[in-house]
């Protein structure tokens, strides 16, 4: 059933395949017999249905915003991360992981969109008054950080603050919808 929808918000949805995909991914990080202990595997699928849920109404908003990760972006990006991985190590990862290099530029490139939505749609849109900033200077405890230093702070700790928010905002806006038979199966 490949084609059948697992989890989905309007047009966008995780099919069986890849939800299996993802479930596979997520049992590595498990001891191997955790199939063998229904209560914590079934909170292990439960968590992947919220993380991917939470990944469908991104992609749903960048769909909407018309944002997308450019395939040049998508390259610099990947180069700057096998820069940390040098000679054969970033292949290694990927065999001690048991994860496909399609599943991971995938999964890479979903992440790039993510946080770009992030970026667009929460980060670059928060204002910091200059109120804000000397109750926030008068306040912290470094008092050695520049001005730009302490600007990024104090947006950095609104943007946590506001991160939670805007995550039920997007839950409702594109509510999730779940094929409960086909995961039963699972759990």
């Amino acid at each position: 059933v490949p084609d059948v929808y697992v989890i989905k918000s309007g047009t966008t949805a995780v099919n069986f395949e890849e939800f299996n995909e993802e479930l596979e991914l997520k049992k590595a990080a498990y001891s191997y017999n955790i199939k063998d202990h229904p209560v914590e595997y079934n909170q292990m699928v439960m968590d992947l249905v919220r993380t991917l849920s939470d990944e469908i109404r991104f992609l749903r908003l960048a769909k909407e915003k018309q944002i997308t990760v450019a395939p040049e972006e998508l390259e610099q990006a990947e180069s700057e991360f096998k820069k940390e991985y040098p000679d054969e190590s970033f292949n290694q990862l990927l065999l001690q992981s048991a994860v496909s290099y399609s599943l991971w530029k995938k999964r890479f490139e979903r992440r790039l969109l993510m946080d770009k939505v992030i970026r667009l749609e929460l980060i670059e849109k928060i204002q910091v008054s200059s109120d804000e900033i000397i109750e926030f200077y008068d306040q912290e405890a470094n008092p050695e950080l520049n001005e730009t230093e302490l600007i990024e702070k104090l947006k950095q700790q609104k943007v946590q603050t506001q991160y939670d928010q805007w995550i039920r905002q997007l839950s409702v806006l594109y509510p999730v919808e779940l094929n409960k038979d086909l995961l039963k199966k699972r759990v």
